[in-house]
């Protein structure tokens, strides 16, 4: 049986076990060779370029229009 600072430390390690886990997983599809390849050919470029361009321009929406 394990006593209660034990079973303290068993709960915390287990979280952040688990976001370290989630975090892996997300690197790991960032990694990816799809997106690699996804990364280097014009369309998804584009795609990318997109992506900031919507973020730039709600960042400047904000600013406009608090």
């Amino acid at each position: 049986m394990l006593n209660k600072n034990q079973i303290h430390l068993h709960i915390r390690n287990r979280r952040t076990y688990t976001a370290q886990k989630t975090m892996r997983k997300k690197n790991n599809k960032m990694k990816s060779h799809a997106y690699r390849h996804f990364v280097q050919t014009s369309c998804g470029r584009r795609e990318i370029e997109r992506e900031r361009e919507k973020e730039k321009r709600i960042c400047i929406g904000c600013v406009v229009f608090p």
